[in-house]
């Protein structure tokens, strides 16, 4: 059974009411913050009478309401109503769970709390059994309704069947009911490609395209299919018009500059006047560094070459050929290679010019390999575009 925990819940909201006064949360209803709040003073040994008899309060008036609430669903006498009474017999069993571990709850001042528990253990059982019957029939009509092309109902009864397993992990054949509910509440839609560029558009292109990775545009009540023999009849039609498929000419730009540098080479003697060579005091001939200044010419190649794709995404009706709504889209891809070389004296380059030498540029992709690279990224914006979509 799987069961939603309620009042554990609340803890958060308690944290960012700290400066609320139990008082004030059981004055103005809020019995079961105000239960929460106190049940975490509670493992202490220090317990307060105050605490202790707000508990014992909160308690004792939040099951009582509880109880008459549930009691006044059931009298109304709606199928419907079953989920909230067993929702409310839990929330009951919850809040005694809660309360259970601090048993016998006595204050530091030797007050001993009285905590009457409801037994609601057959009356819990009670609203599941009726529970499942009403959501099982509910979606039993649903799936009527469904079967006539109503995918809100199938979905709706989808939600119905889910909300069964609550009470029971299998009743009668709900886990067959709920395998028809989500495929009569699923949307099925086929991705078509349609070519407006008045031009040849070779096949390896369209392939690409095509090649979308379906799987990543499904969720669970929308599935893509590019081909159309699926033994299902679709809900819509994604269609991509391809206006424009273009590739650039390339281009090269030839760029060239000079390195120079000033660089220690070797050394020289320090003449005088005339012309001997200078002395220091310990009588050490004086000598001193010689500088040149070096030179290298560079020459930077820059290719570029681009293709660029642009259309229409429209989503239709499988049926009735309506276009639902419909959005543009333009994509490119570039190639841009850098190559360099020199002529002269290596060390006359600088940092830069020395981190970007490459003596051979890639060649120009063809015009199929940039077409090819448009494709590859037309199918990611496909995805998200489509993902967009209404359905």
């Amino acid at each position: 059974m799987k069961n939603l925990t309620i009042l554990t819940g609340m803890i958060t909201m308690v944290f960012f009411s700290a400066c609320t006064s139990l008082e004030k949360m059981v004055e103005r209803g809020n019995y079961d913050e105000a239960i929460v709040k106190v049940a975490r003073k509670m493992s202490g040994k220090n317990k307060k009478t105050k605490d202790v008899k707000i508990l014992e309060q909160a308690f004792a008036k939040v099951t009582a309401d509880d109880l008459a609430y549930a009691q006044r669903l059931k009298e109304s006498q709606r199928p419907s109503a079953w989920d909230e009474v067993f929702n409310t017999y839990h929330k009951i069993e919850e809040r005694q769970d809660l309360i259970a571990p601090f048993l016998p709850l006595v204050s530091k001042d030797g007050y001993r709390a009285k905590f009457r528990f409801a037994n609601v253990a057959a009356l819990k059982d009670e609203a599941a059994d009726h529970a499942t019957v009403y959501n099982y029939n509910e979606a039993e009509r649903l799936l009527s309704l469904a079967e006539n092309g109503d995918k809100r109902a199938a979905r709706r009864a989808y939600d119905k069947l889910v909300a069964l397993e609550k009470y029971t992990d299998s009743y009668k054949d709900s886990r067959t009911l709920l395998e028809e509910a989500q495929f009569l509440g699923t949307n099925r839609v086929l991705v078509k490609l349609h070519n407006n560029t008045f031009g040849f558009m070779p096949r390896e292109v369209e392939r690409e395209i095509m090649s979308v990775n379906i799987k990543e545009m499904n969720t669970f009540w929308t599935k893509y299919y590019t081909r159309e023999d699926i033994g299902y009849d679709f809900d819509y039609v994604a269609r991509l018009d391809l206006d424009e498929i273009a590739v650039s000419p390339e281009r090269e730009v030839i760029n060239r500059y000079v390195d120079k540098e000033e660089i220690k080479d070797g050394w020289q003697y320090v003449l005088d006047e005339k012309g001997n060579v200078k002395k220091d005091s310990l009588g050490n001939d004086l000598k001193v560094d010689k500088f040149v200044t070096v030179v290298a010419e560079v020459v930077e190649i820059h290719r570029t070459k681009s293709a660029v794709a642009s259309g229409r995404f429209g989503l239709f009706h499988a049926e009735t050929k309506e276009l639902i709504e419909t959005r543009p889209f333009n994509v490119e891809a570039h190639f841009s290679e850098y190559a360099s070389t020199f002529n002269g004296d290596r060390r006359a380059l600088c940092e830069r010019t020395r981190s970007r030498l490459r003596t051979r540029p890639l060649a120009f992709p063809s015009d199929l390999a940039m077409s090819m690279d448009v494709a590859h990224e037309l199918k990611e914006v496909m995805k998200n575009e489509m993902r967009r979509f209404s359905i």
